[in-house]
């Protein structure tokens, strides 16, 4: 599955380009009361995190997380 568009956003797979603002993410206690509630070092989500995404794609295509982005800017929204 590729990207994902409606009228106001892109969805994408994750890629090594995005390791600063999955961290912006995983530095945010609203987002990680979500989730378990650490947070990583950048070298944590470039080595652990996004391989583990990128796997999830591939053993369940069309399933996983996915990177949000407006259309049009391309500003990261999660």
């Amino acid at each position: 599955m590729s990207n994902v568009l409606t009228e106001r956003m892109a969805l994408r797979r994750f890629t090594p380009a995005d390791a600063a603002n999955l961290l912006s993410l995983d530095g945010d206690p609203l987002v990680m009361r979500y989730l378990d509630g650490s947070t990583k070092s950048l070298a944590e989500v470039r080595d652990q995190v996004l391989p583990r995404l990128a796997h999830c794609h591939l053993r369940h295509p069309g399933f996983g997380n996915w990177a949000a982005e407006a259309r049009g800017s391309a500003a990261f929204l999660g």
